[in-house]
């Protein structure tokens, strides 16, 4: 007795569950995306079919490993996806054309029409449960037009059929491939077996060919069968949209070497919705994140950057890019007294300094060059009892009493500061201010 159209359909669940291990049914979906979301693989447009939520992948894949029912879309959207993400490159050919046996088989079996009861004679329906309690889908194909056999008077000349190699592990599944083989002269194109269909998806490059389980003949003399058939995804909750550009990007607040921005979500989140923004100063990456907010760290003190920020789906398409600003980093820090006493020391330090040593000048004296530590540095200016100070190059100038400027300088960043100097107690002649 040839085997019910639930035993065939719960077949190909096996199957299904062997090569993913049993995993739960969620998992796999998890891990089918996680793969399509990978910015670091090539999009594999055989995936691409796979329902993006759960809660659609779920139902389907359990109605299929109970053998509950067996949807004419199950294949581009559950099937396939499942047998190209958990193969081997090297068991991807054999288990595709393994799915697709099982598949045609099932299909088959369930789209068969089924014999109707005399009490029902007079109703036409193209639903009928089946037992055990649980209900199976059962599709009755349209009537086909009259077809003129192949080979016969006025017919097509017999093309080649491609030969397709099925997974029956028992005896009672040879019978079905006999049962399969007269509905393939019976029904050429039955409703039921999925085959290309319109598709509204957008994709950056050609379509790439995916196996679709066919019972068209094949136009190849080859008697091998290739398991490969070109097919565009057809599920219409996978068309990949871009987000739109992040909006009123702006700077919060800023530091020497770093700046806080801020801005608003895309109106448009894109498909599969947003994984995170990047940050680029200057047209460089400079930062990443998944919130509206993030400081920009490391920066030079004293300098100009242009930030702009984009956002990127989980589907790993890319925005447009925001406005952009411009923001000086604040200038180095240079921290000497206000006030120091006619000839005596005093201490000066600095930070924020991106460079190893510090030029540091009293009037146009060179007087220390002190090294950087962490962009940090300190030193003392020498004062001796005569009020004299020793330039780098070991030459004495007179640190007279009035204004003093004093200066750093490194890498191409100033930084001023005023000193006064106090009065000697017994001093000869009026001091003049120096610059």
């Amino acid at each position: 007795m040839a085997e019910s159209a639930r035993d065939l359909v719960r077949k190909l669940g096996t199957f299904l569950a062997d090569l993913t291990h049993d995993r739960p049914a969620d998992r796999i979906h998890a891990d089918i995306l996680d793969r399509l979301r990978d910015p670091d693989l090539p999009l594999d447009h055989r995936l691409a079919g796979v329902y993006l939520q759960d809660r659609d992948f779920v139902p389907i894949w359990t109605a299929i490993r109970n053998g509950a029912s067996l949807p004419a879309s199950s294949w581009e959207t559950v099937v396939l996806p499942t047998v190209v993400h958990f193969s081997t490159a090297q068991a991807l050919k054999a288990n595709i054309e393994t799915a697709i046996g099982l598949w045609r088989v099932a299909r088959d079996a369930v789209s068969a029409p089924l014999p109707i009861e005399p009490a029902a004679a007079t109703t036409t329906t193209t639903t009928t449960t089946l037992t055990p309690a649980v209900p199976l889908l059962v599709e009755v194909p349209e009537p086909e037009p009259e077809i003129i056999p192949w080979g016969a008077p006025g017919g097509e000349p017999d093309p080649p059929r491609r030969r397709m190699r099925l997974w029956v592990p028992s005896a009672a599944g040879l019978t079905l491939v006999a049962v399969a083989a007269i509905a393939l002269v019976n029904y050429p194109e039955p409703a039921a077996i999925p085959g290309p269909l319109p598709s509204t998806h957008v994709f950056p490059d050609p379509p790439a060919p995916s196996p679709v389980p066919s019972e068209e003949p094949s136009p190849s003399p080859s008697a091998e069968p290739t398991g490969l058939a070109p097919a565009a995804p057809t599920n219409s909750s996978m068309r990949t949209l871009a987000p739109s550009a992040p909006r009123s990007l702006a700077h919060t607040a800023k530091t020497r070497t770093s700046v806080t921005l801020s801005w608003r979500a895309p109106a448009e989140l894109g498909t599969g919705g947003l994984d995170r923004y990047r940050i680029y100063a200057n047209g460089q990456e400079v930062a990443s994140t998944t919130g509206t907010t993030d400081t920009v760290i490391n920066l030079t003190p004293g300098t100009s950057y242009t930030f702009s920020v984009k956002a990127f789906s989980r589907m790993g398409r890319e925005s447009p890019e925001s406005n952009t600003i411009t923001v000086r980093t604040d200038d180095p820090a240079l921290n000497a007294p206000p006030t120091v006493p006619y000839a005596q020391s005093f201490d000066i330090s600095g930070a924020g300094w991106p460079c190893q040593t510090v030029d540091v000048y009293l009037g146009p004296h060179l007087v220390v060059r002190p090294k950087t530590e962490a962009n940090s540095f300190s030193d003392t200016i020498y004062v001796d009892p005569d009020g004299l100070v020793k330039d780098v190059n070991g030459a004495s100038f007179h640190l007279y009493s009035g204004s003093w400027q004093m200066r750093a300088t490194c890498s191409g960043l100033t930084q001023t500061r005023t000193i006064a100097v106090g009065p000697k107690s017994v001093d000869p002649s009026p001091p003049e201010t120096q610059s």
